[in-house]
């Protein structure tokens, strides 16, 4: 049974230079404010550290850059459309920028629903215990929490492998100790 869906960005597409460039500056801001020797798996876990004050969401780290803006309205649109209802719901997301080689193993989230978002995702697969993800520059994916997945390394690459990840919450009450969800209207 299919349980997740894919959507595309066209934001990301359009602007994939953009995105890069404002990755990069997101990156090096994360950088400045949390010391990543203390992090592993940095700036990925920087989010979930459990520690309060190491925590962010990447759209408001970069709320002034225009093209997250419009694939915040891009992302925001596509799960409305997941979750087929007005439910409430709350956004947390961050940046994965993996050096290769140096990507997450098999994890999951907890949390409702559980997402990610390409930009520059190199030749990688997501795997999950029951399907695979061929990653691709303004792919959106959403599907449930729980799902246990990891990335593939489809071949070397330079740079960074970059993309959003994002947890949903539609659990109103639920407390987190990232502190980083922000209500979506």
């Amino acid at each position: 049974m299919k349980n997740y869906k894919l959507y595309t960005s066209n934001t990301i597409l359009d602007n994939f230079k953009q995105f890069k460039k404002d990755c990069n500056v997101a990156n090096n801001i994360i950088n400045e404010l949390y010391n990543p020797e203390n992090i592993p798996d940095f700036p990925t876990q920087a989010h979930y550290t459990g520690n309060n004050s190491i925590s962010y969401n990447i759209f408001t780290l970069t709320s002034t850059s225009i093209s997250f803006y419009y694939l915040y309205k891009d992302l925001t649109k596509s799960i409305k459309k997941y979750l087929n209802n007005q439910q409430p719901f709350w956004l947390s997301a961050w940046i994965n920028f993996d050096k290769d080689g140096k990507t997450l193993g098999w994890h999951n989230h907890d949390f409702p629903y559980h997402g990610y978002v390409s930009i520059d995702p190199k030749k990688t697969n997501t795997i999950f215990e029951n399907w695979t993800i061929n990653n691709k520059p303004g792919q959106i994916y959403i599907g449930p929490g729980d799902a246990h997945h990891k990335i593939e390394v489809l071949e070397p690459y330079k740079g960074h492998r970059t993309t959003i990840g994002f947890d949903i919450e539609t659990r109103p009450g639920r407390v987190s100790a990232t502190m980083c969800a922000i209500p979506v209207l």
